[in-house]
């Protein structure tokens, strides 16, 4: 993600039945709200699954033909520049083993020029 840039994200190879997704977005893949990182989803039923990202900003996303399409513009800020940025999605799906879906693996993008 460039500074003074529109920033566009794609989550694809999502499966035929998934209508949405939901994006967790921040600044940290090794703390949120005081609690660590990775966080085992378990107890809430996704099995194997982990929240990898703090949750700063959660964002409901449409799929169309099994790909989900995000993004924000990036203000040009210098400060901005070699902040890392974390994002993971939970995909619901009725055919997961646990019946309502997992978690994507974590991306992690650095704010440069």
């Amino acid at each position: 993600p460039v500074i003074g840039t529109q920033f566009t994200m794609e989550i694809g190879n999502l499966p035929a039945s998934a209508g949405f997704v939901f994006t967790a977005q921040g600044f940290s893949n090794t703390t949120w709200n005081g609690n660590p990182l990775p966080f085992d989803l378990s107890a809430f039923g996704v099995t194997g699954c982990s929240l990898e990202v703090s949750a700063d900003t959660l964002l409901g996303v449409v799929v169309t033909t099994g790909i989900a399409q995000f993004g924000f513009p990036i203000p040009n800020i210098p400060a901005l520049m070699n902040v890392a940025y974390y994002t993971q999605a939970f995909v619901p799906d009725a055919a997961a083993p646990n019946g309502f879906g997992g978690m994507s693996r974590a991306g992690r993008g650095l704010f440069g020029s």
